[in-house]
């Protein structure tokens, strides 16, 4: 099974956005772990392998 992290913004508690989407599509096919700064919904913390909660700004 491949294994992809995610690295993502806000994520709101709508399954019609497309970040949720993104995140459960991704989670059925593959181990996923996901870089936020928010934590996420619980329905999604159900079916992602680890969520990392991290503080401050995202950089490129």
């Amino acid at each position: 099974m491949n294994t992809i992290i995610l690295v993502i913004g806000h994520v709101e508690n709508a399954p019609n956005q497309v970040r949720y989407q993104r995140i459960r599509a991704l989670a059925s096919h593959c181990r996923l772990y996901v870089v936020t700064p928010d934590p996420l919904p619980q329905a999604l913390r159900e079916v992602v392998q680890e969520v990392h909660l991290v503080s401050g700004f995202f950089a490129v």
